[in-house]
């Protein structure tokens, strides 16, 4: 699991790569509450690379898009394969995420 964040004026992206497993979900944790204290007003995540994504982190995703949506932040989601959006569209989460 590879995390790499860039910063663009007033956007954060969030590159992830690899297998988000419950081994990895940690690291995912503290990157997206660096991200969550930063003030920036957008945040994108960009899942291009991610080849499987487990439940656990699958979660952390989710509360990090209610805690940010709470706060004003938009969050998108990018370059998501198909495997991963069956997954958020089995849970009901590809509209709510904005995942179309």
């Amino acid at each position: 699991m590879e995390f790499q964040l860039n910063r663009e004026a007033e956007r954060l992206t969030l590159a992830l790569s690899g297998t988000l497993d419950r081994s990895a979900v940690e690291a995912l944790h503290r990157h997206l509450q660096r991200i969550g204290a930063d003030k920036t007003r957008e945040v994108v995540l960009d899942l291009a690379r991610v080849d499987f994504l487990g439940t656990s982190a699958l979660a952390a995703l989710l509360r990090f898009f209610q805690d940010s949506e709470s706060a004003g932040r938009r969050v998108r989601f990018i370059n998501v394969n198909h495997d991963l959006r069956a997954l958020f569209g089995a849970v009901g989460l590809d509209r709510r995420l904005g995942i179309a």
